[in-house]
Formats: C-alpha cells, sequence, structure tokens
C-alpha cells in the first residue's frame, strides 16, 4: 500500500486504497462478531470491550467508505478528519482488548 500523502497518492489511488482498508477491515469484524456470536469470546468486560471495538469499527469504516467514495480532492479533504477521528477510536478499542487478551500492543503503539 502507498503513503497516502506521498507525491503517487492520486485521488483514484488513495480512494481504492481507502475501500481495501475498509473491506479487509470488515470481513475482520465480520469473522470477530461470528467468534462473538458462538460464545467464543469470554463473556463479561471481555465480551463488552470487543462489543465497544466492533461500534468503534464500524464508524472507521464508515468514514473510510465515505473517503473512498469522494468524487473529488476536496471531498475526500473533508473526510479525512472523520477518518483520523474514527481511526484514533477504534485503535484505542482495539488495545483494550488486546490487554484484555494479554496481548502486547502493535508494534506501531509501542515505543
Amino acid at each position: 500500500m502507498r503513503d497516502l500523502r506521498g507525491p503517487a497518492a492520486t485521488l483514484p489511488s488513495v480512494r481504492a486504497d481507502l475501500a481495501t482498508i475498509s473491506a479487509a477491515k470488515r470481513a475482520f469484524d465480520r469473522a470477530l462478531f461470528a467468534s462473538l456470536d458462538a460464545g467464543q469470546i469470554p463473556s463479561g468486560q471481555v465480551e463488552a470491550d470487543v462489543r465497544s471495538l466492533l461500534v468503534a469499527d464500524n464508524q472507521f469504516e464508515t468514514a473510510l467508505e465515505r473517503g473512498a467514495a469522494a468524487s473529488a480532492t476536496p471531498g475526500l479533504a473533508a473526510a479525512t478528519a472523520q477518518i483520523l477521528s474514527t481511526g484514533d477510536g477504534a485503535r484505542r478499542a482495539a488495545a483494550t482488548v488486546r490487554e484484555d487478551l494479554g496481548l502486547p500492543p502493535p508494534p506501531d503503539d509501542q515505543a
């Protein structure tokens, strides 16, 4: 995936990348929801945190899809703040679930 801010980032390429990211996140969330539905996620706080993650991811995916649907650069620019904000919320929710499960933070979150 190319740098979305780099010189090679054209509107069509950025739109395609945002759509790809959204589709991958939706596929992951479908699998996570299926695990939740099948009772494979511990009940209690872990389950509540996974549900919060699914809500945060849905907001992020919606913002990504809005950016991917932008027909002009100003529309993409307008979607950027929402993508960044909802992405940060999804990242925090994922970090909570990782902590619940005793997993380390992702490599990009480690100092």
